[in-house]
């Protein structure tokens, strides 16, 4: 089951990730978050900074 907006069981393995826990780990010591808290910390941003070259990239969640 997946619990983050994310769809990592349709991304985590041919990236070479197992299973949910062990991307979450990976993911959490190269950003310091975890993917929902990323996906968290990057919408506000972009609601506080509109147009930001960032605005059009789409999240994995959207």
């Amino acid at each position: 089951m997946t619990i983050w907006p994310i769809q990592g069981r349709l991304s985590s393995r041919p990236c070479g990730y197992f299973d949910q826990a062990h991307f979450g780990r990976e993911f959490r010591a190269f950003t310091g978050l975890t993917p929902t808290g990323y996906v968290e910390v990057r919408r506000r941003f972009l609601r506080e900074h509109p147009g930001h070259a960032l605005d059009g990239w789409p999240l994995p969640a959207d």
